[in-house]
């Protein structure tokens, strides 16, 4: 493990992304989204054809999929090969929890308060936010020296 990493950091990053990626898994996975909609948005969208159910869902799994590579990149800094990704892990983790505010606020303008009570699935998503937000931020707190730095040189010019 690196030696600019503490354990305590990485281990609030692990929790906080397992969280979140449970509770979006759920949430898209499961249908008592209202009141109006008891099923998943994938087959509320094969029973009615409105196509603002498909956006939530792709928006979702766009998350799920950004909070994946997060975990990869945690996962890297245990076995010290992240070096230079905090910073990278933590734009993701806040990307991911920016678009299920998306989704949500799709989902809420199609499904307004005073057309249908939001139920659990609704709920589980606006939990996975949070812990999203908290990963971003404890993502930023390690030391990352190596962003942008390279060996590597660029030159424009022909060789």
């Amino acid at each position: 493990m690196q030696t600019e990493d503490r354990l305590g950091h990485l281990l609030i990053i692990a929790a906080t992304l397992f969280a979140s990626l449970v509770f979006a898994i759920v949430s898209v996975a499961t249908g008592g989204w209202s009141n109006r909609i008891q099923t998943s948005l994938l087959q509320f969208y094969q029973a009615s054809g409105l196509l603002w159910a498909v956006g939530c869902v792709v928006l979702i799994i766009l998350g799920i999929i950004c909070l994946s590579l997060s975990a990869i990149i945690l996962f890297a800094r245990f076995f010290n090969h992240g070096k230079g990704r905090a910073i990278l892990g933590g734009v993701l983790s806040i990307f991911s929890a920016c678009v299920f505010i998306v989704s949500l606020g799709i989902f809420m303008g199609q499904e307004t308060p005073q057309l249908a009570t939001y139920g659990f699935s609704f709920a589980l998503l606006w939990c996975a936010v949070i812990p999203a937000i908290i990963a971003g931020i404890v993502f930023f707190l390690l030391k990352d020296t190596d962003f942008l730095n390279s060996a590597m040189k660029y030159s424009a010019a022909a060789q």
